[in-house]
């Protein structure tokens, strides 16, 4: 079992194991199409990360969005990877954890 976070922290691939380190595309083993939209969402992500509270409380739309985006991955990545996966989200935009897979395990 593999247990993988889902977040869009600067500088990042966008996926790291549970002890904090981001993970390669070669690590992974997924498509380019795949990695490629995980990293086209951080990149867009990157926007909302600079916000302070205030703007992030009036973008409030736009962190939606992208986080429904980054679930939707996370829903992609359980599907292509070969192994048994875990994911947990972590919302930039709301600065939390949001239910997943492995977030409802946990519990």
């Amino acid at each position: 079992m593999r247990y993988l976070i889902l977040d869009a922290n600067y500088r990042s691939t966008g996926i790291r194991d549970l002890d904090g380190n981001y993970l390669s595309q070669r690590e992974l083993s997924i498509s380019d199409k795949l990695w490629n939209e995980i990293q086209i969402w951080v990149d867009r992500y990157i926007y909302v990360v600079k916000m302070d509270d205030n703007e992030r409380k009036i973008n409030l739309d736009l962190i939606k969005i992208l986080d429904t985006q980054g679930l939707g991955l996370c829903d992609k990545i359980i599907s292509e990877l070969k192994e048994e996966v875990k994911i947990e989200y972590f919302s930039e935009g709301l600065l939390k954890k949001i239910l997943t897979n492995l977030s409802q395990e946990k519990k």
